[in-house]
């Protein structure tokens, strides 16, 4: 390396904004304008209301933290046995999503909320879908307007419903007066 050259200065900004948590020496370190921030805070469909006790830190007005994907989280996308085993899924959650504890646990119904506000976050708004047409071969490419699919599955309304089934045994007697008759 030329000694000669004049490396180029680098600024530190303490603009960050404090923890939430209040740790003292993440908010000395020099490097906390630099961590993970929440890109946007998406509502659950169910709004929580499907969850074990321990499966989410419910928040007071309703809205959730998202983080934009992780090198790490990409990759585990990527990996074959993790998304057969639906590993990688909940890796990508618990990463993205830190208040939710248990993805295990998840309702199926906040499922695609949750991995479309992570696509929002880590992608942008837009997602372009190319398609070729079956007749002619042409190509085309469409954007498709994610926050406006996000909106659409938060107006649902989930109500819990209860279903009673009855289930009637038969002994061997009563299974002979049914074929009798």
């Amino acid at each position: 390396m030329d000694e000669n050259k004049e490396l180029p200065k680098v600024e530190i900004t303490r603009n960050a904004p404090e923890p939430s948590n209040g740790d003292a020496a993440m908010a000395s370190s020099p490097l906390s304008a630099y961590y993970r921030q929440p890109k946007i805070y998406v509502s659950l469909p169910s709004k929580g209301a499907f969850y074990s006790s321990n499966a989410l830190d419910k928040s007071e007005d309703g809205k959730y933290a998202v983080y934009s994907m992780t090198a790490k989280d990409e990759l585990m996308f990527k990996t074959p046995d993790a998304l057969l085993s639906g590993q990688s899924t909940v890796s990508v959650i618990n990463s993205c999503i830190p208040s939710i504890k248990d993805p295990w646990e998840l309702p199926t119904i906040d499922l695609d909320a949750i991995l479309v506000a992570i696509r929002i976050a880590t992608y942008g708004e837009n997602m372009d879908i190319d398609t070729e047409c079956p007749a002619c071969k042409e190509e085309q490419r469409y954007g498709f307007d994610l926050t406006k699919y996000l909106e659409e599955l938060a107006q649902f309304d989930y109500q819990v419903i209860l279903h009673f089934i009855f289930v009637h045994t038969h002994t061997k007697s009563s299974q002979r007066k049914h074929l009798q008759e």
